[in-house]
């Protein structure tokens, strides 16, 4: 079974085509439940929510940090004129110091709702986590999303478990 550590293009899904836009590696939720149960603090994984603050309010992954990009900046990262440490910087001032600290150091998995239904669709995402895999960092997408069903918080159906201090919140 693949983890979180090492090549993010290994025995994940897109790993073939990692120059297109769209293409970034997945990661199942399986595999990133087993990894936060595991984890010793919230400083093992670096988990990045990249739904709008509405959805990341009603429910995120415990410990997520909230990911957004004003459309300006997205399309300048697509073309290739903003650079990684740029996005960092922008995302620590916006109350993501963990990212800025982080990035480099541990596995990153990014997660939205578009990734279930179209995995194929450029997103922030897929953007952001082709980035971080080309500026050396282990990112890898969420194959699937946050769901929050009849006051259950579910990553992709894995019931978030009470004793589960990385879960689900």
């Amino acid at each position: 079974m693949p983890s979180l550590d090492g090549d993010a293009t290994a025995g994940y899904s897109g790993a073939s085509n990692m120059s297109a836009v769209n293409v970034a590696p997945a990661v199942e939720a399986s595999i990133l439940c087993d990894e936060l149960r595991q984890a010793r603090g919230p400083d093992d994984i670096l988990v990045l929510d990249c739904r709008g603050a509405d959805d990341y309010g009603a429910c995120h992954i415990r410990a997520a940090v909230s990911v957004g990009l004003p459309s300006l900046m997205l399309r300048r990262l697509t073309s290739g004129k903003l650079s990684l440490p740029q996005v960092v910087r922008h995302l620590a001032a916006d109350g993501g110091d963990r990212v800025a600290r982080l990035h480099q150091c541990v596995p990153i998995v990014l997660y939205d709702h578009a990734h279930a239904s179209s995995p194929n669709t450029p997103t922030l995402m897929t953007i952001l986590c082709k980035k971080f895999n080309q500026e050396g960092c282990v990112a890898h997408c969420l194959a699937g999303e946050v769901q929050h069903t009849g006051g259950t918080v579910a990553l992709l159906g894995q019931a978030a478990r009470p004793h589960t201090p990385w879960g689900v919140t």
